[in-house]
């Protein structure tokens, strides 16, 4: 199947006529080529959708890829005898990062295990509701986001 990659480049704006969203987009297929790529507004993204195509009505096929400016990263270690607790205690430790109310924002965190380091993502909730409603009324709705911060080369002993 093939798969939708949306870049988004700016915060999704509503005014009268709807939203607004300068995004980049690519089309890549199984085997890595690229079917169609392109730079559009909001519009022109919802042009490009054939509601005859069934690949894009499942959401795993479409990837949205956030800028890294909005989205902060960090590692930390958290406390708790049980899986369940370290969930539980995880907005508490990553409150000290951010320097906002912890309760706007999203919080997506790697697996927990116990005794290991959690790799977590945060975001506005307002900003990626936005996102996300904008995407939904074109009909697309993401299957994975993923800061573009995330995708860089990460070699030993080297900086991106």
């Amino acid at each position: 199947m093939p798969t939708l990659f949306i870049r988004m480049l700016s915060q999704a704006t509503r005014d009268d006529e709807g939203f607004r969203l300068r995004n980049e987009w690519l089309i890549s297929e199984d085997d890595g080529s690229v079917r169609a790529k392109g730079a559009t507004d909001l519009r022109g993204l919802e042009e490009l959708i054939d509601p005859e195509v069934d690949w894009l009505h499942d959401p795993g096929n479409i990837v949205v890829i956030l800028p890294g400016e909005h989205v902060l990263g960090v590692n930390c270690e958290v406390p708790g005898r049980s899986v369940g607790q370290i969930r539980r205690a995880l907005p508490f430790v990553v409150e000290e990062f951010v320097a906002t109310d912890i309760e706007g924002m999203h919080l997506a965190s790697g697996p927990i295990r116990r005794g290991e380091s959690i790799r977590c993502n945060l975001i506005d909730r307002a900003l990626l509701d936005d996102w996300l409603e904008c995407l939904g009324e074109v009909g697309l709705p993401p299957g994975h986001m993923v800061s573009e911060a995330e995708l860089l080369p990460a070699e030993p002993g080297q900086v991106s």
